[in-house]
């Protein structure tokens, strides 16, 4: 039974690291409620398949399977295309898709050349604390219009939505503090159930929302620069 609970706080763990990409990337995008939905179920698709080749072929460890953080400031440069480079954000997205089949293409090329450890060397911890640092700033008016509940169209925060965060992040704090050790180890858990009892209760919790994945088109422009920009 501990085993059990233990491997579904793991779970929800992970869930809760990788939900934030790719609702952040869907704000920067301009994405609609139900396309932000669809990105969000493609994305826990493919981190459950990878955690299944993980367990079956791949080093077995503990180890949280989430989008990469760097990969977020290429999304966030391409943001910045959208009506100066490319005319919509569709266009964009189309871009910025195949050049990321690009970069993984070559990354793996790299990987087992042996020459991405020659090139990884050059980029010291201060360089990537630098580029974090940016990036959480860049980043930080998604997170806080989502605990505000702040809508654009109508340009205003919602009283309940910053209610329900403050609530929520009160008791994540004290259920990771709490004198209980079996409280601590399963806070994760209860802040999780905690949240969506607040939410519910205030009449702000909604169902998952469907959306038939588009395909893919590869265009001509700038599709390496996610590779350059990965390297660092």
């Amino acid at each position: 039974m501990k085993m059990i609970f233990s491997s579904f706080q793991w779970m929800i763990f992970i869930i809760a690291g990788s939900i934030a990409t790719p609702i952040a990337n869907a704000a920067l995008f301009q994405l609609d409620a139900i396309e932000t939905a669809g990105f969000v179920q493609r994305t826990m698709f493919v981190l459950g398949m990878a955690g299944i080749v993980q367990v079956l072929f791949g080093h077995r460890l503990p180890i949280n399977e989430s989008p990469a953080g760097l990969w977020w400031g290429v999304f966030i440069i391409y943001a910045t295309f959208i009506g100066v480079t490319y005319e919509t954000a569709a266009d964009t997205l189309k871009v910025l898709k195949s050049g990321l089949l690009i970069s993984g293409i070559i990354f793996l090329l790299l990987a087992l050349t042996g020459v991405l450890n020659k090139i990884t060397i050059l980029f010291t911890p201060t360089i990537t604390f630098t580029y974090l640092m940016l990036l959480i700033f860049q980043l930080s008016g998604p997170f806080f219009n989502g605990i505000t509940g702040f809508d654009h169209d109508i340009g205003v925060v919602q009283i309940p939505v910053i209610f329900g965060s403050l609530i929520t992040i009160i008791f994540t704090f004290w259920l990771g503090n709490h004198q209980v050790k079996w409280v601590q180890h399963y806070s994760i858990v209860m802040a999780f159930a905690i949240g969506w009892l607040v939410f519910a209760g205030l009449g702000l919790a909604s169902g998952p929302l469907l959306k038939q994945a588009g395909t893919s088109h590869f265009q001509t422009g700038l599709h390496l620069v996610p590779l350059f920009l990965r390297l660092e």
